[in-house]
């Protein structure tokens, strides 16, 4: 079975949503293996997570050859854990709760800002500004509402039944259809 283009591309914002929050998750991604013997998923290399990344038709570089659903299925069963299991679940904590005007000291707003500018800066560096929308390419509350949006997903995936959840995002979910609706974020 072969991966949608939508869920290629759905996933490889959640990725890029990923190194927003922190630069080591594809590396963590990589070497999960190597420290995680008690899980029995097959090691995924960084060849491999480049290659479904770079299958986004909305990257500036893609290549559209189509991809089976196990290594996809593979990919998204490490992130969980590593999630999970690094200070990766803190952090989404922390910004959802700026959000929702809750976070109060100051760190926590620096967190939350520093993610934002990461996430615009990783979303205007490898997607295409046509392929999205000039409009939409360019405002910053449409990226935030994205970024918000898979943060929200990646909360849900550290979720005991969020895998199912998340699978359901990864398929039915069109960012290109999202209108932005967050005016006081």
């Amino acid at each position: 079975m072969h991966v949608t283009q939508l869920t290629v591309q759905n996933l490889d914002i959640l990725l890029l949503t990923c190194e927003a929050l922190d630069f080591s998750v594809i590396y963590n991604l990589v070497i999960f293996k190597d420290f995680n013997e008690r899980y029995d998923f097959p090691q995924i290399s960084s060849l491999e997570i480049c290659q479904i990344r770079h299958r986004n038709r909305l990257r500036l570089k893609s290549n559209c050859e189509e991809i089976s659903s196990n290594k996809t299925t593979d990919l998204i069963h490490i992130l969980k854990y590593v999630i999970k299991e690094d200070s990766i679940i803190l952090l989404i904590n922390t910004i959802l709760l700026y959000t929702q005007n809750i976070a109060s000291q100051q760190h926590e707003i620096e967190i939350a800002s520093k993610f934002f500018k990461r996430f615009n800066f990783l979303f205007r560096k490898y997607i295409d500004p046509e392929a999205v929308g000039l409009k939409y390419y360019s405002d910053d509350k449409y990226l935030k509402q994205i970024a918000i949006t898979n943060l929200y997903m990646l909360y849900i995936l550290a979720q005991d039944n969020g895998y199912l959840y998340l699978w359901f995002y990864l398929v039915k979910y069109n960012l290109l259809q999202l209108t932005p609706q967050f005016d006081r974020i």
